[in-house]
């Protein structure tokens, strides 16, 4: 019986291709998440509505179809929203109720720094309320 011989040594071609392919992979999820960072917060906004219903009250940057709800805001009460996500130099908070378009305030984030970060709701949101029929929270 012959002794038997090893096997012939196999070379590898470095796959180049497969990396670099990871490389850019890595390239790209590195330049994403430069490019999208978490918002930032401000620790506490006050709603304040003297009025005698209970209003939705979003915010927005100043573009409408970004809005996010913030508060059901109380009648006759202040409501401290924590942690409301900054909307940078604009912010416009629309209140409504059932659906009803019932008014806007528009402030700059200076605006809302002097006055401690509260947004009073107008009283004028009654009038297009009652025009609907509805009636203040019992």
């Amino acid at each position: 019986m012959q002794p038997r011989s090893a096997p012939p040594a196999l070379r590898r071609s470095p796959n180049v291709g497969g990396t670099a392919a990871v490389v850019v992979l890595v390239l790209v999820l590195l330049a994403a998440g430069r490019v999208v960072q978490a918002p930032s917060f401000v620790d506490q906004v006050n709603v304040v509505n003297r009025t005698p219903f209970d209003l939705n009250v979003q915010v927005n940057g100043g573009h409408p179809g970004d809005a996010m709800l913030v508060t059901v805001a109380q009648p006759g009460q202040t409501t401290a929203v924590n942690d409301v996500v900054d909307q940078g130099t604009t912010w416009v908070f629309t209140c409504s109720r059932g659906g009803v378009p019932a008014g806007t305030v528009r402030m700059t984030r200076s605006q809302l720094e002097a006055r401690n970060w509260q947004v009073v709701v107008p009283g004028s949101v009654d009038e297009p309320l009652l025009a609907t029929g509805q009636r203040p929270a019992p």
